[in-house]
């Protein structure tokens, strides 16, 4: 048994019909299990959303911190808007 497998949890999905039918499709074609290739969809999505997630929480963890050493609002939102283009 591989660690991956060891760490694992039962979920259950509602898809659209025209989703699940077309998961259907890439497994039959790729030979992966739905579990497998779900698995897969999921990590590539969370891989890609991960950096903006990560930006999103050090800009707003920084906010906290200016509003702390009572820097103006205008300041802070001006201070962010830079960073985050």
């Amino acid at each position: 048994m591989s660690d991956q497998e060891l760490f694992t949890i039962d979920v259950c999905l509602k898809l659209p019909v025209q989703l699940a039918d077309a998961l259907k499709e890439v497994v039959v074609a790729t030979g992966m299990s739905q579990e497998e290739l779900i698995t897969h969809y999921v990590i590539e999505g969370v891989a890609h959303a991960m950096p903006k997630v990560k930006r999103e929480l050090f800009f707003s963890h920084t906010k906290e911190i200016l509003k702390k050493h009572n820097v103006p609002a205008d300041a802070v939102e001006e201070i962010v808007d830079k960073f985050v283009f």
